[in-house]
């Protein structure tokens, strides 16, 4: 291959976005070289890194890919989470939000979060209206 010709191609491949390494292996010479006609070349563009069409290529055939043992600890972690945060009030099964929603409640999560921290029960804090809920009663501890 001449050098007109590396230099034509070193040009198409840099428009066409394949990345340096991509390009200096294909025309099977070393790095240094490559990179000594590339110092006499003049504005050629290469695109940036993770950005070549082999990394977009490659990108795109890993995308939405899961192995089978990484899915069953996903689908594990998933369904305890749901379960820590799931609540069963007079047969309706859900989140704090869902429930709320459920029911039509005009009270809002954080209110619910915050009378459960404060010592009420899920439905009595779900279902006490605004500026009505009083913490229960506690015992003084001897």
């Amino acid at each position: 291959m001449t050098t007109a010709e590396v230099e034509r191609y070193m040009r198409a491949s840099a428009a066409r976005g394949l990345s340096r390494t991509a390009v200096f292996q294909a025309l099977g010479i070393r790095y240094a070289r490559f990179m000594r006609i590339l110092s006499t070349l003049q504005d050629v563009q290469w695109v940036g890194p993770g950005r070549s069409v082999d990394q977009r290529r490659y990108y795109e055939s890993i995308k939405g890919h899961c192995p089978d043992h990484l899915r069953a600890v996903r689908d594990k972690a998933g369904a305890a989470t749901r379960a820590m945060y799931s609540h069963t009030v007079r047969d309706s099964h859900g989140t704090i939000a869902q429930l709320i929603e459920h029911f039509g409640l005009s009270v809002t999560a954080s209110t619910v979060r915050k009378r459960m921290a404060k010592g009420a029960d899920l439905e009595t804090a779900l279902f006490t209206p605004a500026g009505q809920f009083r913490s229960p009663k506690t015992t003084p501890q001897e």
